[in-house]
């Protein structure tokens, strides 16, 4: 019976031993921040514009969640969304800093320090200031 055990662990561990799991994947860095919005009804903006520059892609939807990603050259990033009676303005301060999980990967972006420097909404929560894999429940919930 022992010998049945033995060669039944070993032949599980050859098949599942031998699995290689890059270990880029293994990165917790994200660069980008997730906006969750907290509000009774559905969020429709007309627009939302990224840095006084250029409109976001797919801004005219209805949204519960938004990811904007976070410029390595920069320190903040200022948001307009504007809708058909209100303008609501988010800016939000962070360090962003290059670094390098394993020599075999590229190099990734470590966003720390996420702030608000101001808003218009009626309030927000900033949920982590250190953005990372292992929370994709958004990282600024904002209120209407």
């Amino acid at each position: 019976m022992r010998i049945q055990q033995f060669l039944l662990v070993m032949t599980l561990f050859s098949l599942f031993g031998c699995t290689t799991i890059e270990d880029c994947q293994n990165d917790p860095n994200r660069s980008y921040m997730i906006i969750q919005f907290a509000h009774n009804e559905i969020v429709s903006f007309d627009s939302i514009r990224f840095n006084n520059l250029y409109r976001l892609d797919a801004d005219t939807d209805t949204l519960s969640t938004l990811g904007v990603f976070l410029d390595p050259q920069l320190v903040r990033v200022d948001l307009d969304f504007f809708t058909d009676s209100v303008d609501y303005q988010l800016s939000v301060s962070y360090n962003a800093q290059l670094q390098i999980f394993e020599l075999d990967c590229n190099p990734t972006l470590k966003i720390s320090n996420l702030d608000t420097i101001g808003h218009s909404f009626d309030s927000l929560v900033i949920n982590q200031t250190v953005l990372t894999n292992s929370n994709f429940n958004g990282d600024v919930t904002v209120y209407f």
